[in-house]
Formats: structure tokens, C-alpha cells, sequence
């Protein structure tokens, strides 16, 4: 269920003003909202309009069109009218009495009397203003004071579809008010029919891109990381032409969508200026989120802001676990830097601090950690017969594997060596990029050879196509791709 409660504008103005003036004292303010007199502050706000003050257009828009571009107010007026219309109830705050009981009849709940905060301890009312001050702030926030009068429209709807319905009468269905009776600022009758285009999940001009995205816990190794452990994320990105400007951006985002943390190059100090090429950045972040499955939003931008131009976005472009807590001593979604100490209150306390003999977790382990091969030389030889093969359906080969490298193939641990496959047309067009793995039965010494079973799924499409066997170490190499003599191909007819 969508609830919001919009405020009257002029109203919510000189409320901010005068909390900033004077209650403010516990959070940072642009400094001229602190120290000038009202008149000497409307003046320099007509001197520099910026949309900061239409708060509440600033937060509904973005609900009501998924447009990754920069919007003109209009637009953004459009789409927080929009916006207001999707919410199942919206209430006025002049009149909150009636939206709560609104709301308790919407949700079941018995009627509830308010209690009323207030945390501004000085203000002017409205009526108060005097004309010249009236003028100018109802110019500044005309746009809001439009999606306002919207909002209270929609309220006074909502509320006699209530008063209809507790006196036994049946409202007929009939289109928002809104529809009719909305008002636009010039030109916004042209954009309002597209506000709400929605946008691709991977855009931009692509003069450089996002080829892939790499997340490695320095401990846990690839796409993985625990609470309290460094984990690096790598940005392979390719340069199509020379780019004077580019920001690199990230956002970790939860399995909801929502962000948990973003950041970029700008924010950290840096713009880049790219030739054509392969480049490699790299993020070191100290991982405080908890126990769960994340995902990394990616972009290059020229500036702050993909609404001002993007090179590439890419949506969930990698995913990484958190399994585990690497340190005890909390629990919870965030790890947080504690500090504990004790100080006597009063004449006759007195207090001695210990530290406990025994510890307070018990060491664990990661198992077998092994490492990423350097050397990837086999002799790859299917010991099966297949010619022909039914689409969709699942074979055991029989392949003899021998260690031509330096280094033992690991069967288990960070980095396994699997047996694996790609299915590939007569022209080379990789149909499936990454069949199912096969588990080596143990560590595979240099010299040394093995007969095993190699699983194989093949095709939903009949025809005639290449099985490309090979071996693969998880999160490292395929090693067909190290040198194709790595690699078995066979030719299967699939019916």
C-alpha cells in the first residue's frame, strides 16, 4: 500500500526557513539560510532559483517516470502528478484528522487520536506575510503549489469516497478528477503523454563501456566477501575513442533494489581523460553489510550525473554473497565501530576491568585454499562415441585427462578444476557459452591422468553442431582458451 502527505507549499517554506534559522543548530545548512532575515533571503533566492526548494516535486518525481535523463521542471511537475495518482491514499498535512481516519478505515484499525510535535520553536503563519513576500514565494514554489493543488484535489476525492461509503452509498468509478481539471505549465501538454517511458536497464553513447564487472573478497576470493573483510571491485572497461571526462561510478544495491552504498571516482577525487584501449579500476572497499546477496550497479559518466550524459550504465552487472561475519562480537545488517568505557559516577563506585582467559570464538578455516594455475597444458580425449543425439537431453562421456602442465589441478577449494564444454554452430557462433560442470574425484598431479565421466546437456535446437570438452578452473581460465589443442571437438548431429 502507497501512502504519502503533501504539505502546502508557501506553508512548508517558512516552516524550513524558520527551523533552519533558529533549531537547526544540530545539522549543517547553507549558511544563508542560517544568517539572513527573511526578505534579505527571498531576494537571494530570486537571484538564484534552484529546485532544492521544491522539496517534495524533488522527491515524487522520480516515483512517477523511470526517464534516466535530466528533466525540465514541467517534466518533473508531470511526473509527480503522476506519481500522486499511483499512491492508494494521499493526505494534506492541514488536514491531518481526516487523512488519519482515512487511513484507519483503509487499513481495518480503530480510530486513534494524534499527538502533535511541533520542533520549530518560532515562525511566521502565512497570513502573517506581508503582500511583496507573498508574491515572491509563491513564485518560487509555483511549481509545487501546482502539484499541490493536484494532491488536494485527489484528497478531497478520497474523502468523500469514504464519507460515501460510511453512510451505505455506492460511489460509481469515475475517472481522477485530475484529468480534467490539471493544470500545466507551457509546453508540459507535450511531454505528459512519455513521462513514463521507461528506460533501458544497460544505456548510453558506448564510446566507452562496461565490459564486466568483478567483485573479490580478499580473503573469501571471487564473489564473495564476509562483514569486516576488504573486498576489490574490478571495472574491466573498453575505451572506443579517446573520452576527456569520465566519472566511475558504483552502487551497491540489496536483493530489493535497494542502494546500500554508492560512490564514484568524482567523489573520491579523480576524473580520468581515456585513449582507445582496455582499462581496469578498481574499488577497495572495507565490506560493513551483513549476511546476504548484493548486487553492483556500474556507470561512466562525464560528469556527477548520468542525467547529464552517460557513456554506459549497467544494471546488476555483478553479484557477490556476504556468508559469513569474519570478526564476532555483533550481530545485525551493518558492521559498526564500538567502543566501550566505564567511568565512576559517584564517590563510592569503584570498578576493575578484566579481560576474559578464555577467547571468546573459536578459530575457523576456509579449507583448502588453492591457488590460480599459471600453467594450463592437458591432452583432452573423449573415449565415447557420439554422431547423433536428441535435442535436450543428457549424455555421460567418457574422457581420459592428462596433466601436460607444471602445477596439480586442484579438485576442490577457491579455485577447482572442472571438466566443462561449449556447444558451437558450423560458423563458430557459440551457442552455449558454459555448459555443466563435472567435479574432478581428486587433485590431478603433474604427468599424471585420469579417466572420468564429463556430463553433457545438449541443445534445445536440432541441427548440426561442434561440442568444444575442455577443462576449466572455476573463477580463473577456461583452458581451451589458453591454447585450443587443450580441447577436444566432436561433431553431433542433434534430432
Amino acid at each position: 500500500m502507497g501512502v504519502t502527505v503533501v504539505r502546502d507549499p508557501v506553508d512548508r517554506f517558512l516552516s524550513e526557513y524558520f527551523y533552519n534559522r533558529f533549531d537547526g543548530d544540530n545539522r549543517p545548512v547553507e549558511a544563508s539560510r542560517r544568517g539572513m532575515e527573511l526578505d534579505a533571503y527571498l531576494d537571494h533566492l530570486t537571484q538564484s532559483a534552484s529546485h532544492a526548494l521544491l522539496v517534495q516535486m524533488e522527491m515524487l518525481y522520480p516515483l512517477g517516470t523511470d526517464r534516466q535523463t535530466q528533466l525540465s521542471s514541467e517534466e518533473k511537475l508531470a511526473a509527480s502528478m503522476q506519481a500522486i495518482d499511483r499512491f492508494d491514499l494521499i493526505g494534506i498535512q492541514s488536514e491531518t484528522d481526516d487523512f488519519c481516519s482515512m487511513l484507519c478505515a483503509k487499513l481495518g484499525w480503530p480510530p486513534v487520536e494524534l499527538r502533535r510535535v511541533n520542533i520549530t520553536s518560532r515562525r511566521l503563519d502565512c497570513s502573517a506575510l506581508q503582500p511583496h513576500q507573498r508574491r515572491l514565494v509563491e513564485r518560487l514554489v509555483e511549481p509545487e503549489t501546482m502539484l499541490y493543488e493536484h494532491a488536494r484535489k485527489r484528497f478531497q476525492k478520497d474523502r468523500r469516497g469514504f464519507i460515501a461509503l460510511s453512510s451505505g452509498k455506492i460511489v460509481a468509478e469515475s475517472e481522477p478528477e485530475s484529468n480534467a481539471e490539471v493544470a500545466f505549465l507551457p509546453g508540459q501538454e507535450s511531454i505528459q503523454g512519455d513521462v513514463t517511458a521507461r528506460s533501458p536497464e544497460d544505456f548510453g553513447d558506448r564510446r566507452c563501456v562496461i565490459d564486466h564487472i568483478e567483485v573479490h573478497g580478499r580473503i573469501s576470493g571471487p564473489n564473495q566477501v564476509m562483514t569486516g573483510e576488504i573486498m576489490d571491485v574490478f571495472f574491466h572497461v573498453t575505451a572506443h575513442e579517446s573520452v576527456d571526462h569520465v566519472n566511475v561510478g558504483l552502487a551497491i544495491m540489496n536483493d530489493v533494489g535497494g542502494i546500500m552504498y554508492g560512490t564514484n571516482s568524482l567523489g573520491q577525487g579523480a576524473m580520468y581523460s581515456l585513449h582507445a584501449g582496455k582499462y581496469i579500476f578498481k574499488f577497495s572497499i572495507f565490506n560493513r553489510l551483513g549476511i546476504g546477496v548484493f548486487f553492483i550497479n556500474g556507470a561512466l559518466t562525464p560528469t556527477g550525473s548520468h542525467y547529464d550524459g552517460c557513456y554506459h550504465w549497467r544494471h546488476a552487472a555483478a553479484q557477490f554473497n556476504v556468508p559469513s561475519h569474519a570478526i564476532d562480537g555483533f550481530e545485525g545488517q551493518v558492521l559498526m565501530d564500538a567502543k566501550i568505557d566505564i567511568d565512576c559516577a559517584s564517590d563510592t563506585a569503584a570498578y576493575r576491568q578484566t579481560t576474559p582467559d578464555t577467547p571468546h570464538s573459536a578459530a575457523r578455516t576456509l579449507g583448502n585454499v588453492s591457488n590460480a594455475l599459471t600453467s594450463f597444458r592437458s591432452s583432452f580425449q573423449v573415449m565415447s562415441t557420439i554422431d547423433t543425439a536428441q535435442r535436450n537431453s543428457d549424455l555421460l562421456l567418457q574422457v581420459k585427462l592428462t596433466n601436460l602442465g607444471s602445477e596439480p589441478w586442484p579438485a576442490g577449494g577457491r579455485y577447482p578444476t572442472r571438466i566443462s564444454y561449449r556447444w558451437v554452430d558450423p560458423d563458430g557462433n557459440v551457442v552455449v557459452g558454459d555448459g555443466l560442470r563435472s567435479d574432478l574425484p581428486f587433485d590431478i598431479p603433474p604427468d599424471d591422468n585420469l579417466i572420468a565421466l564429463m556430463l553433457v546437456r545438449t541443445p534445445e535446437s536440432p541441427g548440426k553442431i561442434n561440442l568444444v570438452a575442455s577443462l576449466v578452473q572455476e573463477h580463473v581460465a577456461w583452458f581451451v582458451d589458453q591454447d585450443c589443442s587443450n580441447g577436444a571437438t566432436l561433431p553431433v548431429t542433434v534430432t
